[in-house]
């Protein structure tokens, strides 16, 4: 499965799958995503090309199709209600991936901005990891990532650099498949506005994030020729902007070649 690896602001859409091998699958699903108080569906799809087994092309999208604002102000219950009318293309990934040996690799991911699909997702960037893989047994696949993000200057503002950590289990008993994947991040460098003098351009804008996935597959037809239907839980903790907190859950159809 695609590798799907960005900042962690939240309302704009970041599936966190595990570290894996260089493989070929095709995903497409719908995910249902709270952050804060913006409830939004998206379209997702993703693709895994192992040209070889020891490198893939990746490539990956959302098309956010509704988005409503739901809040409760004050301590008198006000209740406010909102469509917030915002379709498009969120964030988009085009990468590759490279198995050096059976226990370690590299990846790297350019990663554009939204069209569309999320009015706070407005800049492209560039991240780079180090991959380890740990294949205990058949069944069991333990992996992990160092990962370092950096972001290109648009509208006269460039986000700060971001470095990140991820560990992930796979386990296959059968037909099925679980995954469970931790992915921290923090933001070591400053956002700049470069519009100000430069003694005001720092934004103070470090923070720490973390995200947590939990999912759950089960193979259909063959083992020879597998369909997968899968339904993942995505916790996100993060702080930004005043933003923070979300949650997600997706549907999804995952066929490997």
């Amino acid at each position: 499965m695609v590798v799907l690896c960005s900042t962690v602001v939240c309302g704009a859409l970041e599936i966190v799958n595990p570290v894996f091998y260089p493989q070929s699958t095709v995903v497409l699903g719908y995910s249902l995503n709270l952050d804060d108080d913006v409830y939004s569906g998206d379209v997702v799809g993703s693709v895994e090309w192992a040209v070889t087994p020891r490198w893939s092309l990746l490539l990956a999208s959302s098309y956010r199709t509704v988005s409503y604002l739901y809040e409760i102000s004050d301590f008198e219950q006000v209740h406010e209600y909102m469509d917030l009318e915002t379709e498009g293309f969120n964030r988009s990934y085009v990468g590759f991936k490279y198995a050096f040996s059976k226990y370690a690799g590299f990846e790297s991911v350019f990663r554009s901005r939204a069209f569309g699909g999320d009015t706070k997702e407005l800049y492209n960037g560039l991240k780079s990891s180090l991959l380890l893989f740990i294949p205990f047994s058949q069944r069991v696949f333990v992996g992990g990532s160092l990962e370092w993000t950096k972001f290109f200057e648009r509208h006269n503002f460039e986000p700060g650099r971001e470095l990140g950590g991820k560990l992930s289990l796979v386990w296959q008993p059968g037909r099925w498949r679980i995954e469970d994947v931790i992915l921290f991040r923090t933001r070591y460098e400053d956002s700049r506005n470069l519009n100000l003098n430069e003694y005001y351009q720092k934004q103070k804008d470090q923070y720490n994030g973390v995200k947590v996935r939990f999912a759950v597959e089960r193979k259909f037809i063959s083992d020879q020729n597998p369909l997968s239907l899968g339904l993942g839980y995505q916790l996100n903790r993060g702080h930004l902007f005043g933003r923070e907190t979300g949650h997600l859950m997706d549907l999804y159809l995952k066929k490997n070649f």
